[in-house]
């Protein structure tokens, strides 16, 4: 069940999530910030489940071809039932943590409710009509993930955010780099080299894009933040692709790609942290906190986050991980 919900990736919600309704500039809220979590967690869960639903046909056919090991529903591990009422449990855990919102918000959460809509109607696009259609397809899973944290911040602050806010370029920047990611894992299948590499340097451009940003226009001394974080990023990316042979498959690169969203998510949360403490807050306790975020805070996501790639996401596994290409 694990496996069909992709819950290793989980935390890539969770954290673009939690960074959109800390750099909201909203109050903190415990139980909203549960909520829009768990919303954010079950509108993922669908959107995973809904996929492996509607592609049994073709991913029997990818395992039965060598291009990719067999998914949950192909192998057994789970029945199609069961595969029936996790989606429908997905879908209603979102729409109860929707009616949460609202009755805690009152009509102050229409706008934010509205975009939510949006988050689960480009997860039915895409995956009722859009998966296979160039740019189209890419675009739909870059805003589901855009949309998902346009909604949290507005929720979280109660108003649109403007235009060149943290929280806006948050959202823009990131369904930028799942638009690129997606339409690298979409030559996945072919696996033509060049197309590979081609669509692999938009990720990297994409990658860049959030750090670029900041490193140019954010407030406070952040340029040498921000580009250690960039290329701290880069770096670890290197490292578990070239750790040892056989050299990762599209398919595991695609999953690498989608870890490292993660450090955009951080880049922005770090900016806001550097511009709330450092620039606005003269304050002893305040700048206490900032002393101690630039000590520890760095040095922890990378472990962290190097962790949970090693550990988590099964890197340190890779012969198991990625299946022989055919050629």
């Amino acid at each position: 069940m694990l496996r069909f919900l992709r819950v290793k990736l989980l935390p890539t919600v969770l954290m673009n999530v939690l960074v959109a309704t800390l750099i909201s500039g909203g109050l903190w809220d415990p139980a909203l910030t549960s909520l829009l979590l768990i919303q954010g967690a079950c509108l993922y869960f669908f959107g995973m489940a809904l996929n492996d639903r509607l592609d049994v046909k073709k991913d029997r056919e990818n395992a039965a071809n060598g291009l990719q090991p067999p998914r949950p529903l192909i192998s057994g591990e789970i029945s199609l039932k069961t595969a029936d009422r996790l989606i429908a449990l997905s879908l209603l855990g979102a729409m109860v943590m929707a009616a949460g919102i609202y009755l805690m918000k009152g009509e102050a959460a229409g706008e934010g409710l509205l975009f939510s809509a949006g988050t689960l109607g480009c997860i039915l696009l895409y995956n009722c009509a859009f998966k296979f259609v160039p740019f189209l397809g890419p675009l739909c899973m870059g805003l589901v993930r855009g949309m998902l944290i346009f909604s949290s911040s507005i929720l979280y602050s109660g108003s649109i955010p403007e235009w060149h806010s943290l929280a806006t370029l948050h959202a823009v920047t990131m369904t930028i780099y799942i638009f690129a990611v997606t339409h690298f894992s979409m030559e996945e299948e072919r696996s033509h080299p060049t197309a590979l590499k081609v669509r692999k340097a938009g990720v990297s451009v994409a990658f860049a894009l959030p750090f670029l940003y900041t490193y140019l226009f954010g407030k406070g001394d952040l340029a040498p933040t921000v580009l250690a974080l960039y290329l701290h990023g880069v770096l670890f990316s290197f490292l578990l692709q070239v750790k040892k042979t056989p050299p990762l498959s599209p398919q595991r690169t695609t999953f690498l790609f989608l870890s490292l969203m993660t450090w955009i998510d951080f880049n922005f949360l770090w900016s806001w942290a550097c511009e709330h403490f450092f620039t606005e807050s003269p304050h002893q306790v305040q700048s206490s906190m900032a002393d101690t975020l630039s000590i520890a805070g760095l040095p922890l996501w990378f472990i962290l986050w190097f962790l949970w790639a090693i550990f988590g996401l099964g890197f340190r596994d890779r012969t198991l991980q990625s299946p022989p290409q055919n050629s």
